[in-house]
């Protein structure tokens, strides 16, 4: 499991390390690197390339409907977190799948 963010490495560093989230995550990954924010079909390139990994193999998790959207697009599975004032475009693809938690998203992936 990687992050990718908009924002800046130093930064994403900073609050993976202060949450303890980063126990979780392989690699952290910020657009500094293509110097493209998401949902640009580049930045979502960079990090396949980087980890080896054919979109129909990987899976973007986001709370976001841009970024949903862009990684659909470079052919990507998707899962749509739903979190208060966060709504999927009407008329985009829908994500392969909408959940409500993380935990959801492991039954989902497990069943």
């Amino acid at each position: 499991m990687v992050a990718l963010t908009n924002g800046g490495k130093e930064t994403l560093e900073k609050q993976m390390n202060s949450s303890g989230l980063n126990i979780y995550f392989d690699a952290a990954y910020s657009v500094e690197s293509v110097k493209k924010f998401k949902p640009h079909p580049e930045t979502y390139q960079h990090v396949l390339r980087e980890e080896n990994c054919l979109p129909k193999n990987a899976m973007l998790i986001a709370a976001h409907a841009w970024d949903i959207m862009g990684a659909k697009k470079i052919g990507m599975q998707t899962a749509f977190l739903q979190r208060q004032g966060k709504y999927l475009y009407p008329n985009a693809e829908k994500p392969t799948l909408t959940i409500k938690s993380l935990i959801e998203l492991h039954l989902k992936l497990e069943s």
